[in-house]
């Protein structure tokens, strides 16, 4: 019996080199700055990709080397996700959303030789360049007049250079080097809402096989008959690898650029690309659907929607089904690359469920002594997951405490598992509310607040308490403030509760403070109302 040899390593080239071969023709669609469509396929991309590897290496570009990126979702980003980990460096997606001393930090943990820049983020970096000893120099994501509007004087050693200048008299030929599998590809922060923020790394096998199962009919089901628009932030987690996937599998991709939060701009785009699967957290469906309501559209035609970063609520969800869409539900963190549950929607009783575990992923569910706890839908416990793009470890940490002894990762969310696999998030660690002993959990107190008709969106935070230790806060963006009633929302959780689940009070606010990955930032709620 002879044993099948591998030939070919799980490279982000390998995709790039298929896109090309099997799908030159297909679109890759790119929002600018100014709103403007511009269109391109994925063999033009592809020359450029070979064209911006050669611009690279001439910059002295080694493996190994960090390449910090600031940008939106357009085709430049998308260039530079196939051109720098290509080379054997680390693609390094900055969330400019961060607080400019987060950024600080995270460019000088990874260390990163150059950044590539959207024009809109230079004025932010400039007060910190001199602080960037690692940085050797600036790539400005658009032509000579964009550089030449802006102030380059503030650190006169580095280089500067305006991206498409630099690819411009390059080969448009290029042979990728031979690369480890194994060998880190990109690099993502998390969001530092407890501290300064942790480095992912991402090898080239894990991303791979991260996008073919995330390309699974049970999962994000794409195919070369999808249009596929990616409203996920490209700057956080690979854009959850939908860049790659679509790639992969030949769907036609949509990037919105800066008008990922635009729900009038993301309907014309979905109108206008005839957009069949897309995908993004809750804040940014709720745009969407707000516009489409207000201007009474219907779109006329189905849309599957992946959602995900944040907790979806029962109201968004038939709103978007209302609309014609058909939606998934997904959970997954930075450290899981970050798909780690979908829901296949197959089951009534689990539709506001994160899904199930897909192929390659195991969950478990640990009391406070780390002894696991059975998957019958009524233990609680801290959940805990491993898989093949799990992160093994943080950038500078050897032995992270997030990790168990025999290997598990602890994602901080509390959560019982069914015996069907289905997987329900009761709050995370930090966040549930321990009123005499026993825990209340946040995420539900806001999912059944935010059903009321009245309610746009709601967080529940922890106050202090004589008696109870903590007691919920209900904190409440209204739909119309005139005829809100504090006490007939505090009704609306009778019957749905236990008695002692009830918030205390309610607080009118005119908006959720969010994170940098557009989930409420409690941190921000308990300094000012705990």
């Amino acid at each position: 019996m002879s044993l099948l040899v591998p030939q070919g390593a799980l490279t982000i080239p390998s995709i790039l080199k298929h896109a090309e071969s099997i799908f030159r023709d297909k679109e890759v669609i790119s929002i600018d700055t100014n709103g403007n469509t511009i269109r391109s396929t994925y063999a033009q991309v592809a020359v450029r990709c070979r064209k911006l590897a050669n611009a690279i290496q001439r910059l002295n570009v080694e493996k190994g080397d960090t390449i910090s990126t600031f940008a939106w979702n357009d085709q430049r980003h998308l260039e530079s996700y196939f051109a720098i980990p290509g080379l054997g460096a680390i693609c390094h997606t900055v969330n400019p959303r961060l607080y400019i001393d987060q950024i600080e930090y995270i460019l000088n943990d990874a260390k990163s030789k150059w950044l590539f820049v959207d024009p809109q983020f230079i004025p932010m970096l400039l007060p910190i360049l001199d602080s960037l000893s690692e940085l050797n120099g600036i790539i400005v994501l658009g032509n000579a007049d964009k550089l030449n509007e802006l102030d380059t004087s503030t650190r006169k050693d580095l280089a500067w250079h305006d991206y498409e200048s630099l690819i411009q008299n390059e080969a448009e030929t290029f042979t990728w080097p031979k690369i480890d599998e194994n060998a880190p590809s990109s690099c993502c922060y998390t969001s530092g809402t407890t501290g300064n923020p942790k480095g992912v790394l991402y090898s080239h096998r894990s991303t791979v096989i991260h996008s073919l199962a995330l390309s699974l009919p049970d999962a994000a089901s794409l195919s070369a008959g999808d249009n596929l628009l990616v409203v996920v932030p490209m700057f956080h987690v690979n854009g959850w690898s939908l860049p790659y996937a679509a790639a992969m599998t030949g769907a036609k991709l949509v990037l919105p650029g800066r008008f990922m939060g635009d729900g009038k701009k993301l309907a014309e785009i979905i109108k206008q690309e005839k957009v069949s699967a897309a995908a993004g957290v809750p804040t940014v469906w709720q745009s969407w659907v707000n516009h489409m309501q207000r201007q009474k559209l219907d779109p006329n035609f189905s849309m599957r929607v992946l959602i995900g970063g944040a907790a979806c609520s029962e109201k968004l969800r038939r709103a978007l089904e209302d609309l014609g869409c058909y939606v998934r539900l997904a959970w997954g963190m930075t450290e899981t690359s970050p798909m780690g549950t979908i829901n296949r929607g197959d089951n009534d009783a689990h539709t506001l469920s994160p899904g199930t575990p897909v192929f390659g992923v195991e969950l478990r569910i640990v009391d406070e002594k780390g002894d696991e706890l059975p998957h019958d839908g009524n233990a609680c416990g801290e959940l805990q997951i491993k898989g093949p793009w799990v992160v093994r470890g943080y950038i500078g940490q050897d032995n992270p405490n997030e990790f168990s002894e025999d290997g598990w990762f602890s994602t901080g969310d509390i959560a019982n598992i069914h015996p069907d696999g289905y997987m329900h998030i009761t709050d995370r660690a930090k966040d549930v509310i321990k009123s005499g002993g026993e825990w209340i959990s946040s995420s539900i107190l806001e999912e059944i607040a935010s059903n009321h008709p009245n309610v746009v969106s709601a967080a529940v935070i922890a106050t202090p308490h004589p008696k109870w230790d903590e007691r919920p806060l209900l904190l409440v963006v209204p739909q119309n403030k005139e005829d809100f009633d504090a006490e007939q929302l505090l009704q609306w959780f009778d019957g749905k509760v236990a008695k002692w689940w009830k918030p205390d009070d309610v607080k009118l606010i005119v908006t959720l403070p969010l994170t940098a990955t557009g989930k409420v930032d409690k941190k921000v709620l308990r300094l000012e109302y705990a």
